[in-house]
């Protein structure tokens, strides 16, 4: 009897573990905003930006014409922005990408909505 409910417990704790629970706003193609992003954390697939704004980690970068060049590296995707804090991201209602604006350069990036 002592097993099974070791075995149960062990069962339900990493159910627990593998849940991808997070609340915040995943940002779609339908949504139209401006962040200034002061905290950006990458968990399992999920960026989540300033503990509210949900995108997809894997994002592609589908323009490399950097012309400043300030931040000295070019993230191929969206996850690797996690270095660049602070930035700006920009994402306009209806289009299928969003901006990444730092020290004067801007990166676009693909944007990959959730699976419903």
């Amino acid at each position: 009897m002592r097993a099974f409910i070791r075995v149960l417990l062990f069962y339900f704790v990493l159910s627990l573990l593998s849940c991808n629970s997070y609340s915040g706003v995943e940002v779609g193609k339908d949504h139209e905003t401006t962040i200034r992003v002061r905290s950006h954390r990458n968990d399992r697939g999920v960026s989540v930006i300033n503990e509210q704004y949900l995108f997809r980690s894997i994002c592609p970068l589908i323009n490399d014409e950097v012309k400043n060049l300030s931040i000295g590296w070019v993230p191929e995707i969206f996850e690797r922005c996690e270095g660049l804090v602070p930035y700006v991201i920009s994402k306009n209602k209806d289009e299928d990408f969003f901006y990444v604006i730092k020290s004067g350069d801007t990166l676009k990036y693909q944007l990959l909505e959730f699976e419903q």
